[in-house]
C-alpha cells in the first residue's frame, strides 16, 4: 500500500487528475527508480485515460520538446511527424496493447523518458526519409581477417568467451550507459545530439559516453579473465586483437534489442 504522503504529493501536483488508488498502488508497485511519486501519477493516469491526464501529458512532456529536437536538423515535417508516432506508441502498443509508458518505472523523469522517446521517432523518420537504412555490422565471426593464421588462431581458441565475456559486459552497464551507446552507434548521433537529448552540456554527454566505453571495455576484461587462465596482459592482447572493432560488437548485440 503506497503511503498517504506519496498519495498527497501526486494530487497535489495534478489535482485535476482522479486515478483510482489501486492503479497508484499497482503502478508504485513496479517503480524501480526515484522519479518524484507524481510522474508515476501521470504516467500511469494517462495510460489509463484518466480524463485530463493525456493533456497533462501534453503540456508537461511533449510540447515542449521542438526546441530540443529541432537540434536533429530534420524539418518541421518530420518533427510534427515524430511527434505525433511519438503520442501514439506512448499511449497504444502495436498490438492494441498498452503503450511505451507502460515501460516508464520511474528511472529518470518521465519527461526525459518521453524525450528519448522521441528522439528515437525523429532518428528513425529522418532515414526513412534520406533513404538510408540501419548499417549492418558484422557478426564477431566476420570481424578478423581470415587471411591472418594469428587471428584465425584466436578466433579459434577465444572467439566464443570473448562473446560471452562481451555480452555479460554490456547486460552489466547502467541502462543510461547503454543507451548512449546505442544513440552513437545505432542512431549515429553526435555529442552534441546526445547532450540535448539528455539536456546536459556536450562536455557532460561525452564524459558520460567515454565512462560508457571505458566500464564496457574493463567489464569485458573481467569477465574473460574469469573465462580464460591467461595473464592479464595476455587478457588484453586477446581483447586488442579480437576486439579490435568493438563499436561493431556494440552494434550488433544492442541494434538487435528493443531500445
Amino acid at each position: 500500500m503506497v503511503s498517504e504522503q506519496l498519495i498527497a504529493e501526486a494530487r497535489a501536483a495534478h489535482p485535476d487528475i482522479d486515478l483510482p488508488a489501486e492503479e497508484f498502488d499497482k503502478a508504485m508497485a513496479a517503480a524501480d527508480g526515484d522519479a518524484p511519486a507524481a510522474d508515476i501519477w501521470l504516467a500511469r493516469a494517462a495510460l489509463l485515460g484518466v480524463p485530463g491526464a493525456v493533456d497533462r501529458l501534453e503540456e508537461q512532456c511533449i510540447s515542449g520538446l521542438r526546441s530540443t529536437l529541432a537540434r536533429f536538423e530534420v524539418g518541421s515535417a518530420s518533427l510534427d511527424d515524430a511527434l505525433q508516432t511519438t503520442r501514439q506508441k506512448l499511449l497504444v502498443g502495436p498490438d492494441g496493447g498498452p503503450g511505451k509508458l507502460a515501460q516508464y518505472t520511474g528511472k529518470g523523469s518521465l519527461r526525459g523518458f518521453v524525450r528519448i522517446i522521441a528522439a528515437r521517432e525523429v532518428v528513425a523518420l529522418a532515414r526513412r526519409a534520406d533513404a538510408r537504412t540501419r548499417r549492418s555490422e558484422p557478426d564477431l565471426e566476420e570481424l578478423v581477417n581470415d587471411s591472418d593464421p594469428e587471428l584465425l588462431s584466436l578466433k579459434a581458441r577465444y572467439g566464443e568467451e570473448f562473446k560471452a565475456a562481451f555480452e555479460m559486459a554490456i547486460a552489466q552497464l547502467e541502462p543510461r550507459q547503454r543507451n548512449l551507446l546505442r544513440h552513437q552507434l545505432i542512431d549515429d548521433l553526435g555529442i552534441d545530439a546526445i547532450g540535448a537529448l539528455y539536456g546536459v552540456h556536450r562536455a557532460t554527454a561525452a564524459r558520460w559516453l567515454a565512462r560508457a566505453r571505458e566500464d564496457l571495455f574493463d567489464g569485458t576484461v573481467t569477465e574473460l579473465s574469469q573465462r580464460l587462465s591467461l595473464p592479464a596482459p595476455e587478457i588484453q592482447s586477446v581483447i586488442r586483437i579480437i576486439g579490435s572493432q568493438l563499436d561493431a560488437s556494440v552494434t550488433r548485440l544492442l541494434g538487435s534489442q528493443d531500445g
